[in-house]
């Protein structure tokens, strides 16, 4: 929080040194957590960003296919696909 904006006023914090501390503390479990959820994500396809870095070394510009072939069809992409395509079936396990 920023009081250099009301310079000439003393409005202090908009919230307790507590709170401050809440937010704090909640904010670096949520940069963590995304710290871990990246280096796992970088650790498991490792080999397929090795190839991805040196497939665009020799092209300079890859398409979706050439990501579906080093890494695979996006599982969510062909869930959608599925919901798309037979609507009837997807309906039926929502309720």
């Amino acid at each position: 929080y920023d009081s250099t904006e009301n310079a000439g006023f003393n409005l202090g914090k908009p919230y307790s040194e507590t709170t401050a501390q809440l937010i704090d503390r909640e904010v670096r479990r949520i940069i963590d957590q995304a710290y871990d959820t990246a280096r796992n994500v970088l650790k498991e396809y490792k080999e397929g960003f090795l190839k991805l870095a040196n497939q665009l070394l020799e092209k300079e510009v890859i398409f979706s296919d050439d990501l579906e072939t080093i890494f695979g069809k996006r599982q969510l992409a062909e869930k959608l696909l599925a919901e798309l395509t037979n609507p009837e079936e997807t309906s039926e396990h929502v309720g």
